[in-house]
């Protein structure tokens, strides 16, 4: 009985999620916004059925999604070209943009997970910021990642590594790493008290 109704609840799922993803695949005129929309219309579902819907909706659109992604309220995945491993965790109200999760990452509330730290031409000063897009980066967090409330990151994240609350990361940093701060540095590598 159980089965029968774990296997009506994601029918269910994927019948609500339907319109949501033929929006998506139907307006291909401008993938990136769409996606996006999209991904924000999804983040406003509550609970464990919003869990779920962002689930089916990221497996089917992302370039690779692992399995047990847990999406919370507010939280989305900015582009769909990104690759998220086994096991993820991101929290409320986190922006993923560009970037490969690795496995087990956990992605704390309000983080911001930028494509890089260059996104507009700053020492032009003809040229208006609007105008100034610079090419953006595609970050890599490595598999067990821990990353801490209001954190913004800005560069790769080795395996292993812990991401203070509020850090600002914008260099690359040795696997299994304790990092914080602003600019982020190292506090100590894990295992060594």
């Amino acid at each position: 009985m159980k089965k029968i109704l774990k296997c009506i609840f994601k029918i269910t799922l994927y019948i609500i999620n339907l319109p949501f993803l033929l929006w998506y695949l139907t307006r291909v005129k401008i993938p990136y916004a769409n996606f996006k929309n999209v991904a924000i219309s999804l983040s406003k579902h509550t609970g464990e059925r919003g869990i779920l819907l962002r689930q089916v909706f990221y497996k089917k659109t992302l370039k690779k999604c692992g399995n047990n992604l847990r999406v919370h309220y507010g939280a989305f995945f900015v582009y769909p070209n990104i690759t998220v491993g086994q096991n993820c965790t991101v929290e409320e109200f986190s922006i993923i943009s560009l970037c490969d999760l690795g496995d087990d990452v956990i992605v704390a509330a309000r983080v911001s997970i930028m494509s890089g730290g260059n996104h507009h031409e700053v020492d032009d000063l003809n040229l208006k910021f609007v105008d100034s897009l610079l090419p953006l980066k595609h970050l890599s967090i490595g598999s067990n990642v821990w990353i801490g409330t209001h954190a913004v990151i800005m560069n790769d994240v080795a395996e292993g590594c812990v991401i203070g609350a509020g850090a600002v990361l914008t260099r690359k940093f040795e696997r299994n790493m304790i990092i914080a701060g602003i600019p982020a540095a190292i506090i100590r590598k894990r295992g060594e008290l």
